[in-house]
C-alpha cells in the first residue's frame, strides 16, 4: 500500500504544505522526496509492528547501572521513567534523518 500510487498523492499533499509550487515540482524532487517520505513513514510502521504484542522495552542503559554509583543509578532511573529505550532512539534517529531530507 505504501508504494502504491497514494504516495505520489501524499508527496504532492506534503510538497503544497510546506508552501512549494506546482511549478517547482520536478522529477528530480519527487526522486528524493518520495523515498525520504516512505522511509520516515516506514520507520513508524515497522517500530509499531514490532512492539505490538511486546511489554518489555530494552533499555539503552546497561542493567549495571541500576546498582552502580548514584549519578549512573539516577540517570537509569530517569530513563527508565521517561521510557527512554532502544525504540525512542530508533524512532528519534530513524524519523529525524528522514525528516531532515524532506525538509
Amino acid at each position: 500500500m505504501i508504494l502504491s500510487g497514494f504516495v505520489a498523492i501524499e508527496a504532492v499533499v506534503e510538497l503544497r504544505g510546506c508552501g512549494v509550487l506546482f511549478s517547482q515540482m520536478t522529477a528530480a524532487s519527487f526522486a528524493i522526496f518520495i523515498p525520504a517520505l516512505i522511509g520516515r513513514l516506514a520507520c513508524g510502521v515497522l517500530l509499531q509492528q514490532q512492539k505490538t504484542g511486546s511489554s518489555e522495552e530494552a533499555s539503552l542503559l546497561p542493567a549495571s547501572w541500576q546498582e552502580g554509583p548514584t549519578w549512573q543509578a539516577h540517570t537509569y532511573m530517569l530513563f527508565d521513567q521517561l521510557h527512554i529505550g532502544q525504540d525512542f532512539a530508533v524512532t528519534t534517529c530513524g524519523t529525524t534523518v528522514f525528516q531532515y531530507i524532506l525538509n
